[in-house]
């Protein structure tokens, strides 16, 4: 980092919680604009996408088969199953694990009734 980003975060650290909050809307709104418009960034009802619905998008290929633990975006551990996932991301000291199944490609998925 350089020494003016340095002096920039002890400014926002000196802020009030209100002004924080304001510099924080900001910033995004203006990544809104300036960000590619072929990514999605809402679920248009929260305005929100969540860091794991990201990860599953765009890194998920090599777990194809397994079952894998997310928590904030960041895979914290795989598994055969969601029992041995769940007691792996435990390990790893996640606490509130997002486990999911990620399919292969040649896999057929079924949903319905």
């Amino acid at each position: 980092m350089s020494i003016a980003i340095e002096d920039l975060v002890t400014k926002i650290n000196e802020l009030k919680g209100s002004d924080r909050a304001e510099l924080l809307r900001r910033l995004n709104e203006s990544e809104a604009k300036n960000s590619d418009p072929r990514k999605p960034k809402t679920n248009r009802k929260n305005g929100y996408v969540s860091p794991e619905t990201i990860w599953m998008r765009d890194r998920s290929g090599p777990y194809g088969g397994q079952y894998v633990a997310l928590e904030n975006g960041e895979l914290v551990a795989t598994g055969k199953g969601y029992p041995d996932t769940l007691v792996n991301a435990r390990k790893a000291g996640a606490l509130r694990p997002f486990i999911t199944y990620v399919p292969r490609e040649d896999e057929k998925l079924f949903g319905g009734w």
